[in-house]
């Protein structure tokens, strides 16, 4: 049986709504030592990511007091289903124009499969994830 990508995603990831401010976004940010935030609703649907660039240039130009991790979020990512077999997802990251794809089950954020998730299934090291994710959300 082929493996998904559900079963092969990072659970660790950390996540916000857009009504956050930027500043507590950035702090978060840097305490978590990620380099992205996610971005989902109120039922965990997912809508995208505020990465680190975005967030330290708004610190950098005195932006972030008074607005909210909404004016920032990309959506220009790219998002698997769940059952996904990964063996259909390898060939997004062959051209190196995709590093990770967000994986969702009825619009709510389950994972993140990175190139590492798929080095490691390569390499035959691969984790199966078989236990309810570990995200840290605000």
């Amino acid at each position: 049986m082929q493996k998904t990508v559900a079963q092969l995603m990072s659970v660790d990831f950390v996540t916000v709504t857009a009504r956050m401010s930027q500043e507590e976004a950035f702090a978060l940010l840097a305490e978590s030592d990620a380099t992205e935030l996610c971005v989902v609703d109120d039922h965990f649907c997912f809508e995208g990511i505020v990465n680190d660039f975005d967030l330290l240039k708004s610190h950098l130009n005195r932006q972030l007091t008074g607005q909210y991790v909404g004016s920032l979020i990309s959506r220009a990512v790219t998002v698997l289903s769940a059952d996904v077999a990964i063996e259909q997802a390898i060939p997004m990251f062959r051209d190196g124009s995709c590093s990770r794809a967000y994986v969702c089950r009825d619009a709510r954020l389950l994972g993140r499969l990175s190139r590492s998730n798929v080095l490691s299934h390569l390499s035959g090291r691969d984790r199966v994830v078989e236990t309810p994710p570990a995200v840290r959300s605000v």
